[in-house]
């Protein structure tokens, strides 16, 4: 996956992230490390560009099993839009 990142893009924390998806924080850092979900250091934090989220944040494939947990729907990144009003577009574009 190749994502142009910039300094004017929004970054999330991994706590805000997860208390927007309802996922624990170590799921978070799970999918961070298991490379499904990119993250970016600053200093000795990790931030999540609004674009890595749009990436990580996709419909279910038809016939896919259920795991919402693991792959949160666009129906999760609306809800989540509706509690930011900042993050602009939808995960299509």
């Amino acid at each position: 996956m190749n994502m142009v990142m910039t300094v004017e893009e929004q970054y999330y924390t991994v706590q805000e992230i997860a208390k927007r998806l309802r996922v624990t924080r170590q799921a978070i850092y799970n999918w961070i490390d298991e490379g499904r979900l990119q993250a970016v250091k600053v200093g000795r934090s990790l931030r999540i560009p609004e674009s890595a989220l749009r990436a990580f944040i996709q419909p279910a494939e038809p016939g896919a099993r259920d795991e919402r947990e693991a792959n949160p729907s666009e129906d999760a990144y609306r809800a989540m839009k509706a509690q930011s009003p900042d993050l602009e577009g939808t995960p299509d574009d």
